[in-house]
């Protein structure tokens, strides 16, 4: 082996030191080299072995004032491996299932479900290979796309769906609701922007000055088995921290932030979260408009219900998370007060 030297502070090098203790590595030091090398070689490895790698991952979560959740996810992918298909999977139940008092899940319906991967780095300016609508069960959605392509190959992989009656309202156990985003597969440059409608409160904010007391959406991290972790510790990694997020209201022409840093990054947070929200919009309506040879992709009568379904809001609660590079099997989770039924 050849000898190279490793810069790291002083905590790091404790902190090794106490995990190799730990993981049985008899030395006094708990053997840090030994330690380095296997977690590093994993690392890499997962990275250079895995089918294919997650070199951005861009995810838009809006929660409608009647409680319906449109989502879009835009992926590029760079494939490690020769593949003749893509797997895609999209469950917005898992948590439900695992939640004691939430089981609702299974009343609710799709609006909207559709895959797509494009050959090159966007869909503007891609090769279309294949899409997909999954039109049976009311669970996790599948699609596996026909691709037929090489390794070194880059492909954008685009999921948009609706659920409706998502949200979860107050009286069951829990007192949050949440929207997850696992990371399934090695990610670089992960982004999410979650927006909850302020109107999804009207049962008990009725005015502009009651929804400032709604509390901020909140994030939260599970592992795929969905327990929580206690703390937010890993998005402070100091080589792999979170950017500052982004969160608070736009309550008109009023807005709070959490963070006066957010104003000097983003002072029209507001309009690029509308600019945002209106692309979504666009990319529903075309896709409702289109056909695949099992038929429309929505009839006539259910592109109406997403029409009425999808309403941008006015005034909402907002969360902006980027994360260079998201941990491996863990879900980043963002959380909102469950609201009072309206009659």
């Amino acid at each position: 082996m050849k000898s190279r030297a490793i810069k790291m502070p002083e905590d790091l090098w404790a902190f090794l030191g106490k995990l190799g203790e730990e993981l049985g590595y008899k030395d006094p030091r708990g053997l840090h080299s030994r330690l380095v090398r296997e977690m590093v070689s994993a690392a890499a490895t997962k990275w250079q072995e895995s089918p294919y790698v997650a070199r951005s991952a861009k995810n838009l979560a809006l929660v409608t004032r009647d409680g319906h959740l449109f989502y879009k996810q835009v992926q590029v992918l760079k494939l490690n491996k020769k593949r003749d298909r893509l797997p895609c999977l999209l469950d917005l139940h898992a948590f439900r299932r695992a939640d004691v008092g939430g089981g609702a899940w299974h009343q609710q319906s799709w609006l909207l479900n559709h895959f797509a991967v494009w050959r090159g780095e966007s869909a503007a300016t891609g090769v279309l290979l294949d899409t997909w609508v999954d039109r049976h069960g009311m669970d996790a959605k599948m699609a596996d796309l026909l691709i037929n392509q090489g390794a070194e190959r880059i492909l954008t992989r685009e999921i948009v769906a609706g659920l409706e009656d998502y949200v979860q309202w107050k009286g069951s156990q829990r007192e949050d609701d949440r929207v997850d985003f696992p990371i399934d597969i090695p990610t670089l440059s992960l982004e999410i922007i979650v927006v909850v409608d302020a109107d999804l409160y009207r049962k008990t904010a009725i005015t502009d000055s009651d929804k400032k007391e709604i509390p901020n959406l909140r994030l939260e991290f599970r592992n795929r088995e969905l327990a929580r972790f206690e703390s937010d510790a890993i998005s402070r990694d100091n080589f792999n921290r979170i950017d500052p997020p982004i969160l608070g209201k736009c309550l008109g022409k009023f807005v709070d932030t959490q963070s006066e840093k957010s104003r000097k990054i983003n002072p029209d947070l507001e309009a690029e979260i509308w600019t945002r929200l209106d692309e979504l919009r666009i990319r529903i309506d075309t896709i409702t408009q289109g056909k695949m040879k099992s038929g429309p992709v929505v009839s006539t009568k259910e592109r109406e219900a997403l029409r009425k379904a999808f309403v941008i809001p006015s005034s909402f609660l907002y969360y902006k998370l980027v994360w260079p590079s998201p941990y491996f099997g863990v879900e980043v989770g963002i959380q909102w007060e469950k609201p009072e039924k309206p009659e």
